[in-house]
């Protein structure tokens, strides 16, 4: 997927041969943004885990909607919650929400590196497909034949890091950058890069402006 462009088109994968994820407790459940346990270090907050903040991103211009997203007890509810303000969605969600998924998920690699990346490495060569029974832009719907059909732009965004993982190692995962976007703000303030000093140990936040 182009790092530039959300430019995605519809695709047909093969379950068996796919490491295709439903449910957190199953096999590959670590790579769903529903998973408890990953919690993102980011602004001196301390959150549930990649939903909860990509939920946040949604609401960069209200502080008051994103403290409701990060007091939810589990990332379902940080997801549930925000139905009743989608009209206070920052103007251009659709087009940059592509771009906060991927820094959603490279925090998530640098943060919790020695999880995610064996699970990582255990797919290599496999197409990592989240199955989805509603979404088939972030995800793939199960056909009749067996088949999945979709975008599956989350699992897409999985296979490009897994070659940024492959090809560089924990060094492209040492400074995460938020993606260069005017307005990005968390409870009001600017969004902060991530310092990852090693594999194990706490993101620093570092202000990059």
């Amino acid at each position: 997927m182009n790092q530039q462009t959300n430019t995605v088109h519809f695709r047909t994968y093969d379950k068996e041969t796919s490491a295709a994820f439903l449910k957190t407790r199953g096999k590959w459940g670590e790579l769903s943004n529903m998973c408890g346990g990953f919690p993102i270090s980011i602004n001196g907050l301390e959150l549930l885990g990649t939903e909860a903040l990509y939920q946040s991103l949604r609401f960069t211009e209200h502080p008051e909607i994103q403290k409701v997203i990060f007091e939810q007890e589990n990332l379902y509810f940080s997801k549930k919650c925000c139905q009743p303000f989608i009209d206070k969605s920052r103007k251009n969600w659709m087009k940059e929400r592509i771009q906060f998924m991927r820094w959603c998920l490279q925090l998530k690699i640098a943060q919790h590196w020695d999880v995610i990346v064996p699970i990582l490495n255990e797919s290599k060569g496999m197409p990592i497909v989240e199955i989805s029974k509603h979404d088939d832009f972030w995800g793939a719907k199960l056909q009749e034949d067996g088949s999945l059909y979709g975008m599956n732009v989350l699992g897409r965004l999985w296979m490009e890091q897994r070659e940024v993982v492959f090809n560089t190692g924990f060094k492209a995962f040492e400074k995460i950058l938020p993606p260069d976007l005017e307005g990005l703000m968390i409870l009001g303030k600017p969004a902060l890069g991530c310092l990852s000093k090693k594999p194990r140990e706490a993101c620093d936040q570092l202000g990059f402006f």
